[in-house]
């Protein structure tokens, strides 16, 4: 891929490249060769969109199968939430009723404190026993017994608080504390058994609510992964636009360089060109003035023969130098008209019409079906004659060593001219005498055509 970011040439600059000197236009060659830009290869492009296209198709089949599995975890959840809202409502319903046992149990309480206050017996009847059977024993002892005056006060201790035992036991009975205490128990036994049921109603919510959790990190996680595929998809859709601006900009770069560069070629052939021309007709005027200085000091010794043969030779010799610039004159203002009729691409076909003799009976009109390609083979010739490295006595001279070959640089519509001819375009100056015979060769097999089909005719 080439570097972005070219600066084509401006208006300006390039309505001033004719004006500029030799070296400067090179500079400015060297200066664009450097930047290196070559044409961005679609098939790479094409490539990396497939790549991307092909990751974002799996990121979508993968967030269709998570998708499913977030269904499936929803519909679940409406289970356990129906199952969590039913369990709950149950535990409420348990603990009413529990609330309810209590206070029935406190009720209870509350009455026995507010008839008796004192201590609870397990069974009252067998200790009012028990502390008769005993005060028995204690007066009897004292009645019949040889005790001491300390052993009989410390009976009596004994006896008096056995009475008020025992009228605490009797109190006890008579009040009907101990039915009381007995409801009061059961509805206690009833209220810790309906306690033990409630914790297994809570137990049961509680696991419910724990699957419900589980359920919503896995849903929760399924969604980060559902966000993050869509979000590697945005991006690869967002590289695939981004590659596709890249190569219209790398495409748009590179032919604008190559038409600067075309422009900077042109303009250095033309002015090594009107170089030349100027040393030519230097040369010419220093001969014709050292001609003229020899002639006046000496008197010529050659015949008459001899200086018309020279004077002829010289003639030629300018006439040949005139000829050649007006051929690179006609050549570059037919190429110029070529450019602009492959731009127009006039389809019709080209009329020749047969020279008039002193007494025209009619005029004659013959179509010549490969006129289009002779005149494309001819503007070619032209061309690639002009296209020869110019052998300037001012150039340097390289050192000796292995010769640079010269590549030569063409417009993108030369490659469909050669094309059309069926020649190969010159890559190197040294290939330009092999293109040009075979241009030739091209151009004469249409007159040959040409001279068959009439003398079929």
């Amino acid at each position: 891929m080439s570097k972005q970011g070219y600066k084509p040439l401006s208006g300006e600059e390039r309505k001033n490249l004719n004006q500029k000197s030799l070296k400067d236009l090179q500079k400015k060659n060297k200066s664009l060769s450097s930047k290196k830009i070559t044409k961005p290869v679609r098939s790479d492009v094409d490539k990396e969109q497939e790549k991307l296209q092909s990751s974002i198709q799996n990121w979508t089949y993968e967030n269709a199968d998570f998708k499913w599995k977030l269904e499936e975890k929803r519909t679940l959840m409406n289970g356990v939430r129906r199952r969590k809202k039913e369990a709950r409502q149950e535990v409420d319903a348990s603990s009413e009723q529990l609330r309810g046992l209590r206070q029935i149990q406190d009720g209870f309480s509350k009455e026995i404190k507010n008839v008796y206050s004192a201590r609870l017996f397990r069974d009252p009847e067998k200790k009012q026993k028990q502390l008769q059977s005993e005060m028995g024993r204690l007066r009897g002892s004292l009645q019949g017994g040889d005790i001491t005056l300390r052993e009989e006060r410390d009976i009596n201790k004994r006896i008096e608080s056995l009475k008020s035992d025992l009228f605490q036991v009797e109190e006890y009975i008579k009040l009907g504390v101990g039915l009381k205490v007995d409801e009061r128990n059961e509805h206690k036994k009833t209220a810790e058994n309906h306690k033990s049921g409630l914790d297994d109603l809570y137990t049961i919510w509680k696991n419910i609510k724990l699957e419900q959790e589980a359920i919503e990190l896995s849903i929760k996680d399924i969604n980060t992964e559902i966000e993050e595929r869509n979000k590697k998809i945005l991006e690869a859709k967002t590289k695939k636009q981004q590659l596709q601006s890249d190569y219209r900009n790398q495409l748009d770069d590179y032919q604008k360089y190559m038409e600067d560069m075309n422009r900077v070629v042109s303009a250095i052939r033309e002015k090594e060109h009107e170089n030349n021309q100027a040393r030519i007709q230097e040369r010419q005027r220093n001969t014709v003035k050292q001609t003229a200085e020899r002639v006046k000091k000496k008197v010529s010794t050659k015949t008459a023969a001899e200086a018309e043969k020279e004077e002829k030779v010289r003639v030629e010799r300018e006439a040949k130098a005139a000829s050649l610039d007006r051929r690179r004159k006609a050549a570059q203002q037919e190429y110029e008209r070529m450019q602009q009729y492959y731009r127009k691409r006039d389809k019709a076909p080209v009329v020749e019409t047969a020279t008039p003799t002193e007494e025209p009976a009619e005029e004659v009109k013959k179509v010549d079906p490969n006129s289009e390609d002779k005149t494309l083979c001819r503007q070619l010739i032209e061309m690639c004659e002009n296209m020869r490295p110019s052998d300037s006595p001012n150039r340097r001279k390289r050192k000796k060593g292995r010769k640079r070959k010269m590549r030569l640089t063409h417009k993108v519509e030369n490659f469909t001219k050669f094309d059309k001819v069926g020649v190969k375009i010159p890559v190197f100056a040294t290939e330009l005498d092999t293109t040009i015979e075979s241009l030739r060769e091209r151009l004469s097999s249409y007159d040959e055509v040409k001279t068959i089909e009439e003398t079929t005719v």
